[in-house]
C-alpha cells in the first residue's frame, strides 16, 4: 500500500492495494530500494533418477469484508489454479503455477522458481494470508515447504487450537475494520524476525486479551541481521508512510539479542546497510497529532542503534537515553541474570510493579547495554545488588529509561522481550514477569484495556459499529456502540486537545448505547464545540459529535 489510509468511501477503499512482494531490496546498482515482484524458491530433487515435475504455491486468504466484493477480483491468470473465491469476508483458497526464475539477461538460473500473486484488486488491509509451497517429482512424491501445514486455512486467534507457521503468514496492515478507519491502537515491530521470541511476546499479548488484528497488528522485519532493507521505514516495499502508521498510538518494538542493524536511518554508509530510513519514519510519527507512545525492548536496543548517526540522534533525543557501554555486567557485580526492580521514588512508580530477572545465563551469556537517562527522562526500573539492593547511584546504569515527548512516552528496557524471566522467589501465581510489565506499560500509556481470550477471528471484531445521533445535539445525544456486549472496553468524551471530558462506560458491556447530556466528569455542561467520542472494545472507534446551544 502506498500513501494514506482512506477507507471512507468505495473508491478510497479500491486504491489500497496490497501487493505481494519480496521481502528483500533487489537493487545493488544504487541506493534505491527495489523489493522484488515475487518469492523465489529453490527446488531440486535428492533421488537419482527422480526429477521435479511440478512445483506451486497454495494459499488461502481471509478476506476483510470491508472491501466489497465490487473492488476485488479472484486471480485469473494462466498460472492460477483451482480458485475459490467467495463474497468479500470470507476466506478464498487457490493455487499458482511456479515459472522458472531468469537473470536480468534472461538466463534461466537452474532449480530457481518464483511465484507471485496479483498485486492490484486482490488483498487489501485487514486480510490475512497463508501460503505453502508444494512439490512433485516425477515419481509422484510430495514435498512441502513448511513440511508441517498445521493450521493451514484456519484463521484463529494465536494460541487457541491450530495455529499456521507464521514464517508463510503474510498480514496486510493495518487492520483497517469500518469506512471510519477503525483500527487496532497498537503495532507490534517485531525486529527480530523468525529468531525466536516471537511465541513469548504473542502469549502475553494473549494472556491480557489483546487479540492481533483487533487490539493490535504486528510487523515482522525478514532476516533482520542482513539488513535486506525490508524494515518498517522501507515504504514502497513493505514498510510504511509516517500517514499510513498515523492510526496507531503505541508501538511496541522486539530486537531480542541482536546488537547490529537495529534501528536503520538508511544512510548509504556501506554496501551493506540497510535503505529503510526507520529513524526518519519513527520521526515523522511521534510527531503527527494524538498519542504517540513507543516502548523498546532489546538486549542492545541503544548501542546497536546508536551505530549510525541517525539513530544515535534518535537514541539521545527521542528516547532520552545515554550510552556507557553494551555489556553492563561490570558494573553491576558481574551479574549475568540480575534482578530487575521498579524505581519506587521516580515520576513513574505508580505505573510499575512487577520485579523480574534479566535473564543473561544458559544456553548463552546475554549482554545488556549500559545506559543512563538523560536530562529531561528518568529511570523506570533499577538494576538489584546481590544485597537485594537497587544500584541507584547517579553514575549508575538503570535497566529502563522513560523520556516524555511531545506527543506521549518512549519507554526504553536494555533487555529483549524474551529474555524476561519469573524472579526466583516469586510466591503469587498468575500472570508471567514477562506479561506484567507489557500490562504495566500499556497502562502507563493509557491504551485501551484487554478483554478476554477467545477462540475467535480477528474478523469477529468487524461487526462491531459505533454511531451517534443526533449529530449535532442539544440538550443529549446517544452513543451506539454494537456488538460488544460480554467484552469490555470504554466509552470516552474527549475535547479537541485530547482532555478527557466524560467517561460514560469502562468496563464489561451489558448495554450498548451510552448518552451524553453535554456535561463533564463533575456535572457541568460544556461549552459548544466539536469533541471527539472514543470507544474502545474488540476494536476502536472514533467520530466527532457537535453540541450546539
Amino acid at each position: 500500500v502506498s500513501g494514506s489510509i482512506d477507507a471512507s468511501t468505495q473508491g478510497s477503499r479500491g486504491g489500497l492495494d496490497v501487493p505481494f512482494d519480496m521481502a528483500r531490496d533487489i537493487n545493488t546498482g544504487d541506493f534505491t530500494l527495489t523489493p522484488g515482484d515475487s518469492i523465489t524458491v529453490d527446488v531440486t530433487s535428492n533421488i537419482p533418477a527422480a526429477t521435479v515435475t511440478d512445483i506451486r504455491m497454495i494459499w488461502a486468504l481471509d478476506t476483510n469484508p470491508l472491501f466489497e466484493d465490487s473492488i476485488r477480483s479472484a486471480p485469473s491468470r494462466a498460472k492460477d489454479q483451482s480458485v475459490i473465491a467467495g463474497a468479500a469476508g470470507t476466506v478464498w483458497t487457490g493455487e499458482v503455477v511456479a515459472d522458472t526464475s531468469t537473470t536480468s539477461a534472461g538466463h534461466i538460473i537452474q532449480d530457481r522458481y518464483f511465484l507471485d500473486l496479483p498485486d492490484a484488486d486482490f488483498m487489501y488491509p485487514g486480510d490475512v494470508l497463508h501460503y505453502y509451497i508444494q512439490a512433485t517429482d516425477s515419481d509422484g512424491r510430495v514435498s512441502m515447504l513448511p513440511n508441517d501445514t498445521s493450521g493451514f486455512g484456519v484463521f484463529g486467534n494465536w494460541g487457541v487450537g491450530a495455529n499456521y507457521n507464521r514464517a508463510f503468514t503474510m498480514r496486510c496492515l493495518p487492520s483497517v475494520t469500518d469506512a471510519s478507519g477503525a483500527q487496532p491502537e497498537i503495532l507490534v515491530w517485531n525486529d527480530f524476525g523468525r529468531r525466536g521470541g516471537e511465541a513469548e511476546w504473542l502469549s502475553a499479548f494473549h494472556q491480557l486479551g489483546y487479540p492481533e488484528g483487533t487490539h493490535f497488528d504486528s510487523y515482522t522485519t525478514q532476516g533482520p541481521s542482513s539488513a535486506v532493507s525490508n524494515g518498517l521505514g522501507s515504504p514502497g516495499g513493505h514498510g510504511a508512510t509516517a500517514g499510513q502508521l498515523s492510526g496507531y498510538e503505541h508501538i511496541f518494538y522486539f530486537s531480542g539479542n541482536l546488537a547490529s542493524n537495529l534501528i536503520s536511518d538508511g544512510e548509504p554508509y556501506s554496501w551493506s546497510s540497510s535503505k529503510a530510513n526507520d529513524v526518519d519514519l519513527l520521526e515523522q510519527w511521534h510527531a503527527l497529532p494524538g498519542t504517540r507512545n513507543s516502548a523498546y525492548f532489546g538486549d542492545n536496543v541503544a548501542s546497536g542503534t546508536s551505530e549510525s548517526n541517525g539513530g544515535l540522534g534518535y537514541v539521545t533525543g527521542t528516547m532520552g537515553v545515554e550510552v556507557l557501554g553494551n555489556d553492563v555486567r561490570g558494573v553491576i557485580g558481574n551479574q549475568v541474570a540480575p534482578v530487575v526492580a521498579p524505581n519506587t521514588s521516580g515520576s513513574y512508580a505508580a505505573s510499575f510493579a512487577t520485579s523480574y530477572t534479566a535473564y543473561g545465563g544458559c544456553l548463552q551469556t546475554n549482554v545488556f547495554d549500559e545506559i543512563r537517562p538523560l536530562a529531561g527522562a528518568e529511570a523506570g526500573h533499577y538494576f538489584i545488588d546481590s544485597d537485594g539492593q537497587p544500584i541507584s547511584g547517579p553514575s549508575s546504569p538503570v535497566a529502563s529509561v522513560v523520556n516524555p515527548v511531545a506527543n506521549g512516552l518512549v519507554v526504553t528496557i536494555p533487555t529483549g522481550s524474551l529474555y524476561i524471566r519469573d524472579v526466583m522467589n516469586r510466591s503469587a501465581v498468575g500472570l508471567s514477569a514477562r506479561t506484567l510489565p507489557f500490562e504495566e506499560i500499556l497502562g502507563l500509556f493509557n491504551a485501551p484495556p484487554g478483554g478476554t481470550a477467545t477462540g475467535n477471528p480477528a474478523s469477529a471484531g468487524r461487526g462491531v459499529t459505533m454511531n451517534i445521533a443526533p449529530n449535532p445535539f442539544n440538550p443529549s445525544t446517544v452513543v451506539s456502540f454494537t456488538g460488544v456486549i460480554g467484552k469490555r472496553g470504554t466509552v470516552k468524551v474527549y475535547n479537541l486537545r485530547g482532555e478527557l471530558i466524560r467517561t460514560l462506560h469502562s468496563g464489561e458491556f451489558t448495554v450498548e448505547e451510552f448518552r451524553w447530556d453535554g456535561t463533564d466528569e463533575r456535572g457541568r455542561a460544556v461549552a459548544s464545540g466539536v469533541y471527539v467520542v472514543k470507544a474502545t472494545g474488540p476494536a476502536t472507534h472514533t467520530a466527532k459529535v457537535a453540541l450546539v446551544k
